[in-house]
């Protein structure tokens, strides 16, 4: 029942992974065994209230309201898969346990499903939390933003690049093998770096001419006229 993730640490004790079949095929007896349970005292309920409308409407001779017991009646399966605690969880059980069932032959067995859901939410919440404390963390090591600097790549201590942005920010989707176009030309981001320059934190793009007939994957664009000129860095 518990979220996959959790089967390889509990497999050192117990065989979790090779009952993931079983688990599921008893999942879905036990949805079927509680929704018949619950459907037959629920219909023996709806029978009697039925009952009791129809002798009423036939105490009244109403000849308009005598056939709605029978109709409802009818009905009685679907207002216990749909109105019903018993039958939410009756039908709920017995889904999961089948499409694990399924999911188990074609070796994609995994837990409850809600439960994985909820494990798959929670995990995702938690990653957000520590991604933000991260980045809140990182802009009070740079500080204030200010205006990228643009220094040649011997400045930079980086003879192998033509360029180099010195940001005080990383910049969304300049990563390494991206080509950054420009109002100077095309260049392609060789790799990056953290440094700390006059005692700020700040993010190093290392650009070398885009030059060759390479497909361009992944592209970002840059104007200059933005940017200030630095001097060598360290």
């Amino acid at each position: 029942m518990l979220p996959r993730r959790c089967w390889p640490v509990l497999d050192e004790r117990l065989p979790v992974s090779n009952a993931a079949f079983a688990a599921s095929v008893l999942t879905l007896f036990a949805g079927a065994a509680l929704g018949i349970t619950g459907f037959l005292a629920h219909l023996a309920e709806v029978t009697s209230q039925n009952n009791a409308l129809y002798l009423e409407a036939a105490a009244r001779a109403d000849a308009a309201t005598m056939p709605l017991p029978s109709a409802l009646s009818g009905l009685s399966l679907f207002t216990f898969i749909l109105l019903t605690p018993q039958g939410w969880l009756s039908s709920y059980l017995a889904l999961s346990g089948l499409i694990r069932s399924i999911g188990s032959q074609f070796d994609d067995a995994h837990g409850d499903l809600l439960l994985t859901a909820g494990d798959a939410g929670v995990r995702e919440m938690w990653r957000r939390i520590i991604r933000r404390g991260e980045i809140d963390n990182r802009h009070l090591l740079e500080g204030a933003r200010v205006r990228d600097r643009i220094v040649s790549g011997s400045d930079a201590g980086a003879p192998h690049a033509d360029l180099v942005i010195v940001a005080a920010r990383v910049k969304d989707g300049w990563a390494p093998g991206a080509v950054v176009l420009t109002n100077r030309g095309e260049f392609r981001i060789a790799s990056v770096d953290d440094r700390t320059i006059d005692g700020r934190l700040r993010r190093l793009y290392f650009l070398v001419r885009h030059q060759d007939l390479e497909v361009f994957r992944r592209t970002v664009r840059y104007e200059f006229e933005g940017a200030g000129s630095g001097r060598a860095i360290s």
